[in-house]
């Protein structure tokens, strides 16, 4: 082969493995994801949304279904399927509004939505994307200054010298009335 048929064949495998991965979007399927914080500190909330448009009476939508709790986020409220018609397409939202208690970066699942085509029967399964999120335990701080958690508390010493001076003294003093009174008998 010569370098020209090469090049040609390897722009037409090209083109094809282009057309081949946009095949979703020649169905006029559209699947987006949004997240309104992309860090958070642990136990606070944010709203994962799903945003899915598609031709009208085209394809018939199985939605996902989504348990209490996924990895390392917790399911605090979820709204109801929401289904709008705009401009030919159906749309339908879902807002999740999840938690989490794992400090670390995590991602949200990849939450699967199947279309099964009307016309032909055929079905193809799309996925959310996942989101990154940040779980911390405190806020990021932009000064770096060492904070004290409580005042710094003055401390007293008190010096016990002269205490053991005079405990000395009187025991000595004991010591010698006592052996004055045993050796005068």
């Amino acid at each position: 082969m010569t370098k020209r048929k090469t090049d040609k064949i390897l722009l037409y495998i090209g083109i094809a493995a282009s057309l081949s991965c946009c095949s979703r979007q020649s169905l006029g399927q559209k699947i987006q994801t949004f997240g309104d914080k992309r860090g958070i500190l642990i136990g606070e909330q944010f709203h994962y949304k799903v945003k899915v448009s598609f031709p009208r009476d085209a394809f018939k939508v199985n939605w996902f279904s989504v348990p209490d709790s996924i990895a390392h986020f917790e399911v605090v409220d979820k709204t109801k399927l929401d289904s709008t018609k705009d401009e030919g397409n159906t749309i339908y939202e879902q807002t999740l509004i999840l938690t989490s208690f794992d400090s670390g970066k995590w991602n949200t699942p990849a939450l699967p939505v199947s279309f099964k085509s009307i016309i032909n029967g055929s079905s193809e399964d799309l996925v959310t994307d996942s989101i990154p999120i940040n779980v911390s335990y405190s806020p990021p701080d932009s000064t770096n200054e060492l904070r004290d958690i409580k005042p710094i508390i003055k401390v007293s010493i008190t010096d016990y010298t002269l205490y053991y001076i005079i405990g000395g003294i009187v025991l000595l003093l004991l010591v010698i009335i006592f052996l004055y009174l045993y050796f005068k008998k």
